[in-house]
């Protein structure tokens, strides 16, 4: 008598996966999030796909006139205050430390961008619109997504010299928190601060009882702050 092979354990399959095992594409917004938010780059590009607005993503057709360009001009409008492309390679910016990361997280967070946009293609595409569906088909294949990236790092709002970087020497990145050095002031970091460092300690205790908003320094940062910036404290000690 045969046995009975063991059951595989339960798995987690990417589109491009399910698809080929089952020849049905499901929705994006049925597919699990957890594949690619286990990775910095997959949390980078989710990131920036949240920003994509709602009647957006309810008829990506509307105005679309099935070009590479057009399609790269609606990435730019919606994600492309988190994507930028150096001499050096891509970058791309995560909201966790505020931080812009360079080509090994930012290409694949690109490409993520990229392929969810042919998702959203390929989902609102019906079955008669057959120049729809391949033109959903190309931007979701390799050659697809390629295309698309060269066109993205050659936008002018994208495209940007690599030493535009880490150029305001007075703010300090601290874990999204962003320290002003010379005026004491504290806010959450902005992309277009362009930091690519932070420190791995906070400046302020978060009060959400009030709204979010930083409370005062606590008493060690702001102790150490105050032994390497002596020579400034000396003179303005306005934000003790």
């Amino acid at each position: 008598m045969k046995k009975r092979p063991a059951e595989k354990p339960n798995k987690e399959y990417t589109p491009e996966e399910q698809y080929a095992r089952t020849g049905q594409r499901e929705k994006r917004s049925k597919v699990p999030d957890s594949y690619k938010e286990a990775t910095l780059s997959g949390r980078m590009a989710a990131y920036a796909i949240q920003q994509i607005p709602k009647e957006y993503k309810l008829n990506p057709w509307d105005g679309n006139d099935l070009s590479e360009d057009n399609l790269a001009e609606d990435i730019v409008k919606h994600c492309g205050r988190y994507i930028r492309y150096t001499e050096n390679g891509w970058m791309g910016w995560s909201s966790e430390d505020g931080c812009w990361k360079g080509e090994e997280y930012a290409e694949s967070m690109v490409q993520w961008i990229v392929r969810h946009y042919g998702r959203l293609l390929a989902e609102h595409a019906t079955e008669e619109y057959h120049e729809g569906v391949r033109y959903a088909r190309h931007i979701l294949s390799s050659a697809g997504i390629n295309a698309m990236m060269a066109i993205l790092k050659r936008d002018k709002r994208i495209a940007m010299p690599f030493d535009k970087f880490d150029t305001a020497l007075e703010l300090l990145n601290c874990q999204g928190d962003l320290y002003n050095l010379k005026t004491g002031e504290v806010r959450p970091v902005e992309p277009e601060d362009y930091i690519t460092k932070t420190m791995l300690c906070k400046p302020a205790d978060v009060d959400k009882r009030n709204e979010g908003k930083p409370s005062a320094l606590p008493p060690q940062f702001a102790d150490f702050m105050r032994k390497i910036t002596s020579k400034y404290n000396e003179e303005n000690k306005s934000y003790d």
